[in-house]
């Protein structure tokens, strides 16, 4: 039996050929990925972190992943499931949204941005009740700025599952927060 002798560095840059149609795919939804991954985890550096490993997951069972009946759907899976990995890395409960980002929504053209502000941290605490599949819908519509069918291209499922889930979501949250809640954004598409 011989043994496998190591492969001497011979200092060349050593590189693997990925399938165009992964390097597409990686195009198309990386960004987005990390802009979600953002808005669960709070940090640029970690939502790149946490995508770039979702995705080396993919590559290392590409032709399995195209293989399932909704490819866009297992991707967005796998992405998920990394963002809650690092979470429970942590030893952290998910982050709804950065925080800058309501103080910033507050205090933008409003009379009473204090107000403003109390209502968006209610809303903030509201979402962590809802379902994983609508907090991804209003995060990804609401929060990171996609609409209605890009989110759903996203999660793999059709606009109106999308728009579904936001029906739901915005009833939800204004039985949570009463009927004067500022949930009124979250009704129209």
């Amino acid at each position: 039996m011989t043994v496998p002798q190591p492969v001497p560095d011979t200092g060349e840059d050593f590189r693997v050929v990925l399938p165009l149609d992964f390097t597409a795919f990686h195009e198309m939804y990386g960004d987005a990925y990390e802009r979600y991954s953002y808005t669960r985890l709070g940090s640029h550096a970690d939502a790149a972190e946490v995508v770039d490993e979702a995705f080396a997951q993919l590559a290392l069972d590409w032709h399995g992943v195209l293989s399932q009946p909704n490819a866009e759907a297992y991707a967005w899976a796998v992405v998920r499931n990394r963002v809650f990995d690092e979470l429970r890395a942590r030893a952290r409960r998910p982050l709804v949204v950065d925080t800058t980002v309501f103080e910033a929504m507050a205090f933008r053209l409003t009379e009473d941005p204090i107000g403003a502000l109390e209502d968006q941290l209610a809303v903030r605490q509201a979402l962590t009740l809802l379902p994983d599949k609508q907090q991804d819908v209003i995060l990804l519509r609401f929060f990171a700025g996609f609409t209605t069918k890009e989110a759903a291209e996203l999660m793999g499922v059709s606009p109106a599952t999308v728009r579904s889930h936001r029906r739901q979501a915005a009833r939800r949250l204004a039985a949570i927060l009463g009927p004067a809640s500022p949930t009124t954004d979250l009704k129209g598409d």
